[in-house]
C-alpha cells in the first residue's frame, strides 16, 4: 500500500511540475503520463493475489505471481481501462467544448481501445478457469450479469459510431458512451464481487474472520459513507466546471 501511494504521490508531483516550468516539459508529461498508467495496474494486482494460489507461508511468491497469465490479463485491463476511460471522457469534455479536432483524436482512440479492453475482460475470465476454478464457477454463476455487462459495453461502443440528427459532420455521441461504460464497469464488478464471497483472500481469509470484531466493521463502513459523503460534492463542482461552464470551456474571460 505504501508503495502505491509513493506511486501516486510521485505522479502528482511531476504532473504538477511539468505545468509549472517551461524547461523540459515533455519528458515531465511524458513521465506523469506513464506513472499515470502503472498506478491502476498496480492497485489492480491485489485482486488476482485474493484469488488465491500466490500466498505460500505467510509471504508473496513473486515468482509465480510474474508467470501467471491472470496477472498480466489484470494488467492489460487495468491499462486498456484507463486509457478508453480517458478517451471518452476527453471526447466528451472536447465534444461540449466545440473543439472538433480534439473530438475526432479522442474519439479515433476510443474506437481503438474499446476492443483492447473488451478482450482483456475476455482474457481474465478464461485464465481464471486455470488458475482460481472456484472464482471460475462462481463467475459462471453470475453469467447473467456478465451477459448484461457485455450488452452495455455493445450499446456504449456503438454509440461511438452515432450520426447526429442536427447535420453535425462529426460521429458519435460520447456521453452516452461514458454513462455505458460506467455502467459497464458496475456491473461486472457486481458479478467479480458476488462471486468472490465469502473470501477476501482465498481460501484463508473471508469476510467474517477478516473483521474481528462487528464494531470494527461497522466503524470502517461508516467511515466509507462519511469519505463518499464528502468526495461528492467534490465530484459535482468538478463536473460543473468542466462540463456545464461554457466561458470555461471557451476559454473567454470576464
Amino acid at each position: 500500500a505504501s508503495n502505491k501511494i509513493m506511486m501516486l504521490a510521485f505522479r502528482a508531483a511531476f504532473l504538477v511540475y511539468s505545468l509549472t516550468v517551461a524547461a523540459n516539459r515533455r519528458i515531465l508529461m511524458l513521465v506523469s503520463g506513464v506513472s499515470g498508467i502503472l498506478v491502476p495496474v498496480l492497485l489492480i494486482l491485489i485482486l488476482p493475489i485474493t484469488q488465491g494460489g500466490f500466498i505460500e507461508g505467510g509471504e508473496l511468491n513473486f515468482g509465480k505471481l510474474f508467470l501467471s497469465p491472470n496477472v498480466y490479463a489484470f494488467a492489460g485491463l487495468a491499462a486498456s481501462s484507463s486509457l478508453y476511460l480517458s478517451s471518452l471522457f476527453l471526447a466528451d469534455y472536447s465534444n461540449v467544448s466545440k473543439e472538433p479536432e480534439a473530438y475526432r483524436i479522442y474519439r479515433r482512440d476510443a474506437v481503438l481501445l474499446g476492443p483492447v479492453t473488451f478482450l482483456m475482460s475476455l482474457f481474465i475470465v478464461a485464465t481464471l478457469q486455470n488458475e482460481s476454478k472456484w472464482l471460475y464457477d462462481n463467475l459462471m454463476r453470475s453469467l447473467a450479469w456478465l451477459i448484461a455487462s457485455a450488452a452495455v459495453f455493445i450499446v456504449g461502443y456503438s454509440s461511438l459510431f452515432w450520426r447526429r440528427k442536427n447535420g453535425s459532420p462529426l460521429i458519435g455521441n460520447p456521453r452516452a458512451a461514458m454513462v455505458c461504460a460506467a455502467v459497464q464497469y458496475l456491473l461486472a464488478s457486481a458479478a467479480y464481487g458476488q462471486a468472490h464471497l465469502p473470501y477476501m483472500v482465498y481460501p484463508d481469509v473471508t469476510i467474517e474472520s477478516g473483521f474481528t470484531h462487528p464494531e470494527t466493521f461497522r466503524a470502517l463502513f461508516w467511515s466509507y459513507v462519511v469519505g463518499f459523503g464528502l468526495l461528492t460534492p467534490g465530484f459535482v463542482y468538478f463536473w460543473r466546471l468542466f462540463m456545464k461552464d461554457k466561458k470555461y470551456l471557451r476559454n473567454n474571460e470576464n
